[in-house]
């Protein structure tokens, strides 16, 4: 029997391979970042784990700040970690 096809996706901080649904997808827009709900395929997409240890150390880090030179950070990843603990 055949097992049923999981997209996989690189986490940006750890560099490992995750199924895209245990990701948050960011993406350029306008040359700001912006997180992705819906997770559709315009432009080229940064992926992070959907853990609040992740994002605390992605933000410690600072390692979004090289994509994100107009966003504001802080609202970004306050974003992030309301919708994690959903």
């Amino acid at each position: 029997m055949n097992k049923p096809f999981v997209v996989l996706r690189m986490d940006l901080l750890s560099r490992k391979l995750f199924p895209k649904e245990d990701l948050f997808r960011l993406v350029l827009k306008d040359s700001v970042l912006v997180f992705e709900k819906e997770q559709n395929p315009c432009g080229r997409g940064i992926y992070l784990r959907k853990d609040k240890e992740t994002l605390a150390l992605a933000k410690k880090k600072g390692i979004l700040k090289r994509y994100a030179k107009n966003s504001d950070l802080d609202a970004l990843f306050q974003e992030l970690e309301d919708d994690c603990s959903r």
